[in-house]
This record gives C-alpha cells, sequence and structure tokens, in this order.
C-alpha cells in the first residue's frame, strides 16, 4: 500500500497499517518523519512521480490521507 499525505493523521494511519501486518510500500509526504519507518518519498507533486509511485505498490491500494495534493488520472 502507498500512503500519500501529511501531518499527525497520516503518521497515525502508517503506524496503524503497519501494526496490523499490512505492508507500507512507500509513504509520500514533505516529512520523512510521516513514514514511521516505511520507505519515504518527498514529492511536491505526486503527479510527476507517479511512474514510482505505483511501480512500488505491490497490492495496488493508495490511500490519500490529509492530503493537498491533486491525483490526476493518467492521460
Amino acid at each position: 500500500m502507498i500512503c500519500i499525505g501529511d501531518g499527525a493523521l497520516l503518521r497515525r494511519a502508517v503506524a496503524h497499517a503497519a501494526a496490523r501486518g499490512h505492508t507500507v510500500d512507500l509513504v509520500c509526504s514533505e516529512d520523512p518523519r510521516d513514514a514511521a519507518g516505511a520507505p519515504h518519498l518527498t514529492a511536491a507533486d505526486v503527479n510527476i512521480r507517479a511512474a514510482d509511485l505505483a511501480g512500488a505498490s505491490t497490492d495496488g491500494i493508495v490511500w490519500s490521507l490529509n492530503n493537498r495534493r491533486i491525483l490526476r488520472a493518467a492521460w
């Protein structure tokens, strides 16, 4: 699973998922501390890094939490 967002809500979601045994493949946020030990990617525009995000996902799940970033459909 990939988690995209910022702040305490993101950190809590990542920690909760990991504690329940779910694999957090990548966390995309401004603050590396949001990743809670999972791989981290800083990206101001997640659409530019869409291929990196898709390539990191092992299950096709993406969560957007407390997120100011806009995810656009691929063209």
